[in-house]
């Protein structure tokens, strides 16, 4: 009986034993990893992007999808933007009593299309002459100037059109005997000519000054 008790005792101290030694192999186990690894150890993440700030504004005008400032200007802008312009021109500026004036109006295309002179009548151009010292400087009624092309003419009332092609000039040619409209010498003096080709609404050139003496 108590070779048996014995037994089992040793038997029960054997379990207990064996138990105590798997417990502690398994919590070895368990700390195998170290804590300081794990504490330091990250997931991979990609950094992230560094913002770096835009390049200041440059200035207005897109050109080919790069922003930028065209501040170009041209040297010499034209005096005259009008697609037909006129001039008078003389072949002196001084005239001796008795001598004529020859005058030379010209209409110039400034562009690089034909343009078209509507003409209202047979009439193409008008020129006057008024003294300098005239103090009134607009347009001249017959009564105001000394002198008129068309005074005492007949012009048929008929529309027609002219053609002027790309960059060409026109001119009409005329004279002036030195005398007035009432068929009396011109007083010696400076005189003013102004010229129209009464195409269109009119082109009026610029004036020209010339001088009468004896």
């Amino acid at each position: 009986m108590k070779r048996r008790t014995l037994q089992r005792l040793l038997y029960g101290n054997l379990l207990v034993t064996l138990g105590l030694a798997g417990g502690a192999a398994a919590l070895t186990g368990c700390q195998t990893r170290n804590p300081m690894q794990d504490a330091n150890t990250q997931p991979d993440v990609a950094p992230p992007p560094v913002l770096v700030p835009a390049p200041p504004h440059q200035g207005s005008g897109t050109a080919n999808g790069t922003d930028r400032q065209d501040n170009t200007q041209p040297a010499n802008p034209p005096a005259n933007t009008a697609p037909v312009t006129a001039t008078l021109t003389t072949d002196k500026t001084t005239y001796d009593r008795g001598e004529t004036v020859n005058l030379t109006i010209t209409a110039h295309n400034n562009t690089n299309d034909p343009q078209t002179l509507q003409f209202y009548s047979g009439q193409i151009f008008e020129i006057t002459a008024r003294p300098e010292n005239q103090a009134n400087n607009q347009p001249q009624t017959p009564t105001e100037a000394t002198w008129r092309w068309s005074q005492g003419k007949m012009f048929i009332r008929n529309l027609s059109r002219r053609s002027l092609a790309a960059g060409a000039s026109q001119s009409w040619t005329a004279t002036w005997d030195q005398t007035s409209n009432n068929h009396v010498a011109a007083p010696r003096g400076r005189y003013i000519l102004q010229a129209q080709v009464v195409a269109n609404k009119g082109i009026d050139a610029p004036p020209v000054t010339i001088e009468l003496q004896d």
